[in-house]
């Protein structure tokens, strides 16, 4: 049958939801998307001998904060990073015009409270990130 069942197994033939967020009915849930990334990176993370990581391709800001780098012609794509330990973070390391842009539209991550580089922390991250950099 043509379609697709949702999240309680209703089958949706013939109806599909659109790609934007909307008040009126369920879509991408982008919290529970974060958490669940973070999860998996910690529980893999929990797994192994390491004791965090230490990460700064932007794909790899992008899994475990979310946060889309601007794209400038010219600029290193190794300004921003993250580190996510077994027990803390993600802390986002950021630099230029990041920001401003988690500081003001990335409310699941807050500012370590001295910093002036830059470093964010999950808003449900215990310790809070100390600010050590810059």
């Amino acid at each position: 049958m043509w379609g697709w069942r949702d999240e309680l197994g209703i089958h949706m033939s013939g109806y599909a939801r659109g790609a934007s967020g909307v008040d009126w009915e369920d879509r991408i849930d982008f919290a529970r998307l974060r958490k669940e990334r973070v999860d998996a990176v910690r529980t893999a993370l929990r797994a192994s001998d390491l004791d965090a990581l230490l990460l700064w391709k932007d794909e790899n800001v992008r899994y475990l904060t979310s946060l889309r780098a601007q794209l400038i012609a010219g600029k290193t794509t190794l300004l921003n990073g993250v580190l996510l330990t077994k027990d803390a973070g993600p802390i986002l390391l950021c630099s230029g015009g990041e920001i401003d842009k988690a500081r003001m539209g990335m409310s699941w991550l807050s500012a370590a409270p001295t910093s002036n580089f830059g470093v964010y922390s999950s808003a449900s991250s215990s310790p809070k990130a100390s600010s050590t950099i810059g």
